[in-house]
């Protein structure tokens, strides 16, 4: 054999080397990625389903449906269940060792239910009114906060593709 073959077995060997490690990376980022993405997905749906069970659980504790006050009752409990619930699979989606930004969406979310649990117990309606807006301002702090904690996210994922 001579030297030249030698040294072209040789590139061979590297080449496939280096075309399986890079193949093997590829398809790790992508799966990571792609994970990382239905990942993002869920977490929106997720706080968006959070949201909306703690206004719900605040209408029906204020007589805002229709129901009868048995009905609204039932349908309060079901709907405190569904926040926390959605809280802990929200928590459970998030790094075991949280960030700043993931722990100010996880206390948005205290919040938000405390604010609605702390309005369970007034019944005179212009406190009802000041409470309304605070849970409108909870929502928005949460919403904030999990913007953040989604973008951050989001960015890591453009930085692998």
């Amino acid at each position: 054999m001579e030297m030249k073959d030698l040294i072209t077995a040789i590139l061979v060997i590297v080449n496939i080397l280096v075309t399986i490690w890079t193949g093997r990376k590829n398809r790790y980022n992508n799966t990571v990625t792609v994970e990382r993405t239905k990942w993002v997905g869920e977490l929106k749906e997720n706080i968006a389903y959070f949201i909306n069970a703690t206004y719900e659980l605040y209408n029906f504790k204020h007589g805002l449906h229709s129901e009868s006050k048995e009905e609204a009752t039932k349908e309060a409990k079901k709907a405190l269940l569904d926040s926390r619930k959605f809280q802990s699979l929200i928590i459970l989606m998030l790094n075991q060792n949280f960030t700043s930004k993931e722990s100010k969406l996880i206390e948005s979310m205290k919040e938000m239910i405390e604010t609605t649990s702390s309005e369970l117990k007034k019944d005179d309606s212009s406190k009802i009114e000041k409470k309304t807006k605070n849970i409108d301002d909870v929502t928005e702090e949460l919403i904030s906060n999990a913007r953040i904690v989604l973008k951050e996210e989001w960015e890591r994922i453009k930085k692998e593709i």
